[in-house]
Parts: structure tokens; sequence; C-alpha cells
């Protein structure tokens, strides 16, 4: 079970300070990543064993690096005491029973002492027998490489001491507990285009829908890009399948295509609602493994041809990552990576502006007044919250503005909401959206109680 359960000791002459503690790291730039759907039911773990981990590096290990006052733990013929919290040592009387290697300068190996130690310390013999006439040098260092452990937390922690020959611990020689390996999710996903990256940068969508062009196309093209990136961190679950569903209006969108890395595109499947946008990864152009360890990029196609355009909406976007997986038992289960989360949305450009609250009904008046500098008229257009539904309604060209001059908008905007919403009153936050070029046109809004004859400006966003 403890494979190669020796202490290696490299003799690298890395600077150290002079009568600096011991200090101990991973051969990663940080704690080994454990795979909670890849761990058995007893929680056994080989720590940096490839054959578990698949981790590219050769000398995978935890490494304790000494400074020159650990020499003293040494030359007395004393012990080096590793101690774990967050998990134990697997049957360590039995299975730490490993012939010694060759004792050389620049490799020294040196047995555990299987009668010392216990499943939650290892204990290592210094004397002189073990270790010949090795002197500790600053910046040496102790790798401890294919433990097997028996995790019992959400981490896995290790420290040291050295001890004298009469088990009396050495304080110079400490080192501090540091977690060598953390138990986490085998997958993660973001809606970002790098989930290493710090900052991350979002990968949401951003169109700007073109007023100008009939709310047909956005402001850039035709298209619009939700990237989203994916890692999968440490082995022992098996995918049998990752599924991403898109969920928004699918109105005015041609198609829905993903590519990952340099692989050619798929095509995601919008149902006959268009509400859902949904593909499931197996095997293919495009592998669920792939799409769980790299960055996708899904393109949104408008609609171009004359019979099939449709002008669009402000709307907003939400996707869910969601993967089924054999556990290391073999028992079938699923995770969720993503949940309806944020994947950005459409607004329209134009003089866009936003009131948070807007009461309407009889006993309430609209104000809203738009003063145009512009050469010509303008359509105005509106989104809504409905209350009913929570969600934002668009009503496209409720009304003009007049080219230089002062236009009362306010009850054209009250009477489309409660047409569209079947409410006689209400609040509602809107959205006003003019056809003119930003700063050709201001708004003035409030509202009037019409039995107090009360008035209250309504800011603006």
């Amino acid at each position: 079970m403890f494979k190669k359960t020796l202490l290696a000791l490299a003799l690298t002459g890395a600077a150290a300070g002079a009568n600096a503690a011991s200090v101990i790291t991973t051969s990663l730039p940080g704690a080994a990543p454990v795979s909670s759907q890849g761990l058995p039911a007893t929680n056994a773990y080989n720590l940096f064993d490839d054959a578990d981990d698949a981790l590219p590096i050769a000398a995978d290990s935890v490494i304790v690096t000494l400074a020159a006052a650990d020499n003293s733990g040494i030359t007395d013929g004393g012990k080096l005491k590793v101690n774990i919290s967050g998990g134990f040592f697997a049957n360590p009387a039995s299975a730490l029973a490993v012939a010694g290697g060759a004792l050389v300068a620049a490799d020294e190996l040196v047995v555990v002492d299987a009668a010392e130690s216990t499943s939650t310390q290892l204990v290592f013999d210094l004397s002189t027998a073990n270790t010949g006439d090795w002197t500790v040098a600053d910046g040496d260092t102790i790798s401890l490489a294919e433990l097997e452990l028996i995790v019992t937390g959400d981490s896995v922690s290790f420290d040291t001491v050295f001890t004298t020959n009469t088990d009396v611990e050495i304080s110079t020689t400490a080192a501090p507990a540091v977690e060598v390996a953390a138990i986490t999710d085998q997958w993660e996903a973001g809606v970002v285009l790098d989930l290493t990256a710090d900052p991350q940068v979002s990968g949401a969508l951003d169109g700007l829908i073109d007023v100008a062009d009939n709310r047909e196309t956005f402001t850039t093209g035709t298209t619009d890009t939700l990237t989203f990136d994916a890692n999968t961190s440490g082995t022992g679950a098996t995918t049998n399948d990752a599924t991403v569903t898109i969920t928004g209006n699918f109105e005015g969108v041609a198609s829905v295509t993903a590519a990952t890395g340099a692989d050619a595109a798929v095509t995601y499947t919008i149902n006959d609602a268009m509400t859902e946008a949904t593909f499931t990864y197996a095997a293919g152009a495009t592998t669920d493994d792939e799409v769980l360890s790299g960055q996708t990029v899904v393109t949104f196609t408008l609609e171009t041809a004359a019979d099939e355009v449709a002008p669009l909406d402000i709307r907003d976007f939400t996707v869910s990552l969601d993967v089924d997986y054999d556990d290391a038992e073999g028992s079938q289960n699923d995770i969720a990576l993503l949940t309806d989360a944020a994947a950005g949305g459409w607004d329209l450009n134009g003089e866009t502006t936003t009131l948070e609250y807007m009461p309407f009904g009889p006993n309430t008046q609209m104000i809203v007044q738009a003063t145009s500098t512009f050469d010509e008229d303008a359509s105005v257009s509106i989104s809504y919250l409905n209350e009913t539904s929570g969600q934002m309604v668009t009503l496209a060209d409720i009304g003009t503005v007049a080219a230089n001059s002062v236009t009362k908008l306010g009850t054209i905007i009250s009477d489309a909401i409660i047409a569209d919403s079947g409410e006689e009153s209400g609040k509602t936050r809107v959205v006003i959206t003019i056809n003119a070029p930003a700063g050709n046109v201001s708004l003035f809004t409030a509202f009037k109680d019409t039995n107090d004859l009360d008035r209250l400006g309504v800011p603006q966003t």
C-alpha cells in the first residue's frame, strides 16, 4: 500500500536563511487536488501517485526544505517526524517495512521506522547507520512521495519536526503545518475566458441591438458570443456525458454553435418554444472530457432571411452545465457545475434611460417628457418588468418623439404597460429607448398622485 515509502534526501543547495526553520511545500503550485467524486468508499488516496492523479511532474512529492539548524537532529542520530491532519496513513505498521536504498551524497534514502510510526505520524530513523556522514546545508530537500492516505477531512496537512536521540523535539527545526492536498470537485466551470486568470474576464453575451436597423441586428453585425471555461482536477471518476443548456428568448436567432479549443463547432438544438438551446457532449467532434478541460465559445447567429428575421428585444440568458459520471465505486451520479449561471444578454442602443421605479394606474399620472434636438422623428420602445412573470417585456414602437421638440410620453407608456400586462395599476421598472443618437434626447421623469396632486421626481440611470 505504501509504495516506495522512503525519504529521498536530494542535496540541492538552494538558498535559505542560516537559522530558518524547515518549510513544507509540494511539487505543485499549491495543494494537490483530490477528486471528491473519485474517492472510493474507503476514502483511500495515493498522494502524488501518477497512476491516481496523472500529474505531469516526474518528481511529485511533498517537499521539506531544510536549514542548517536541522543538522542537529541528524548528527545526533535523532529522528524526523511527519505528522498528518485531515487524514491518516493506511496501515503503517506493516506497509512501511520498505528496504532502504544506497546511501549516496546526491540521493540519500532513509527507511521509515515501521515500529514507531502510527496512522497519524511517520517516523524516520536518522541514525548514522542510515544517513552516513550527511551534513545538512541550507536548502537541502526531503521528498515524500507516493503516500497512501485515508482522507477524513476537506484537506490534508503535514507538519514536521526533528527530535534528538532522546526524543526531544528541536524547536528550531519545526516546519508549521501546510496543506498538501485539498478535497475538491473533479470539475469546475465558469462563464469566464479563463478560470485560472486573475482577475477573471467575463465571457458573457453583450450584444447591443441596433434600433436604427429595426432591431434586427447588433451594432457589430449578426453574431454574439458566450464563452465558458472548464477545468478537470484529479481523477477517479469517469464521465459519461456533459450537457450544456442555455435558457432565454431565442426568437430571431438562426443558430447556436459551439467550438471547444481547436475542435470543429457543434450545433446546439433550439427547442420549439424558442426558450432553450442544448447540446450533450459524449463522443464525437468534441468529447465530454474535452469540454470539461478547456474553453468553449458559443456563437449566437441571428436570422437574416427576409421571411425569418424578427425584431429583437432586451433579453437575458442563463447557462447550466451538468455532468453525468461514474464514481470510483462504479455508481452513476451527476453534478451541476453551472446552474442557471448569468450568461449576459442583449440591450438596445440609441438613447436609453432606465427608471428603476415607476407606478402606473388610474390614481397615478406618469410624467415622461422627451426633449429632442435630433433633426428626425424617433420611434420609442420600452422594456418593463412584468410583476406577474418576473420577466422584462419589450414593447416596440409604442410612440414617436418629434424632431426638435418636446413630446409627452407618460400616458403613452402607461397605457402600453396596462394593455400588455392586463393590470390596471401597479409599479414597475421601465427601460425607455428612443431611436436617436445618444445625447440628442433628454428626459424629464416624475409621477403625480391624482388624488392629492403631489408630484415626485423619478431618478434615471
